[in-house]
């Protein structure tokens, strides 16, 4: 059985802030359709890899090191013009904490429709209707209602939904997700775990999931990546990792 090539490819990849990289060589690789998960404990450099990997460092971050293949395509190499164009077209990102990666003054539904026509999308009434069908696919029970809403009219869990359909809606074939599920309850968390798991399956989207929930990644990912201090210590098949570990850390976390 032949495997499809990579969809994303990161090789020695060090990124991070100051003189000190907060991510050292990191590697591995996702097919389509397939889920990693970035695991590791506060301050591993989950979240600076996932950031690294779509070109959004916080200010005073760069990529020191390594490079970065999207579809054969060094994303490395890329102006940050170029970058902007690949951003939301071909890797969507959900941001840790959904309610605050959102405008508060705008409703749901005119970001939505900024995201598309940024990639020069259908207009508002075929955006409208293709939203609000993505919304009922992510188990919204009133669509509607969140398309008018504002950010801070949301709960934790509408917000994540919301966060989703902006960047599921361009149809990216990459989702970078930062712990979405970190500031959720249980249901919350269940409910959104079920929604990435039938993503997967209806739109064939590939997912890194960067989480300190080893739960998570036990339900979702076909393969995991272990971070410690900012070096990839195990990297394997999600149930090679999960049932047994090679690395000591790995051992602590589970």
């Amino acid at each position: 059985m032949q495997h499809s090539p990579a969809l994303l490819e990161c090789r020695d990849l060090t990124a991070g802030y100051g003189p000190r990289p907060a991510v050292q060589g990191v590697g591995f690789a996702v097919r389509p359709g397939e889920t990693l998960a970035v695991v590791g404990g506060s301050g591993s450099g989950k979240s600076t890899l996932l950031r690294a990997i779509a070109g959004l460092l916080a200010p005073g971050g760069r990529v020191l090191g390594g490079r970065v293949w999207l579809a054969g395509r060094e994303l490395t190499a890329l102006p940050e013009r170029e970058l902007r164009r690949v951003r939301g077209a071909q890797i969507g990102f959900v941001f840790q904490d959904a309610g605050a990666s959102l405008c508060p003054v705008r409703t749901i539904g005119s970001l939505v429709c900024e995201t598309l026509a940024a990639h020069g999308r259908p207009a508002r009434a075929a955006a409208k209707a293709r939203a609000l069908a993505l919304l009922a696919d992510l188990g919204c029970a009133d669509p509607q209602r969140l398309w008018d809403a504002r950010a801070f009219e949301l709960s934790g869990g509408q917000a994540q939904r919301a966060a989703l359909a902006l960047a599921l809606l361009p149809q990216p074939p990459l989702l970078l997700a930062d712990e979405p599920t970190s500031a959720l309850d249980t249901l919350a968390r269940r409910e959104t775990l079920d929604q990435l798991r039938r993503l997967r399956q209806r739109y064939g989207t590939a997912l890194v999931l960067v989480t300190h929930d080893m739960a998570v990644a036990a339900a979702l990912a076909d393969s995991v990546l272990v971070l410690q201090n900012g070096r990839a210590v195990e990297y394997g098949p999600a149930a090679r990792v999960l049932r047994a570990p090679r690395h000591a850390y790995t051992r602590i976390l589970l």
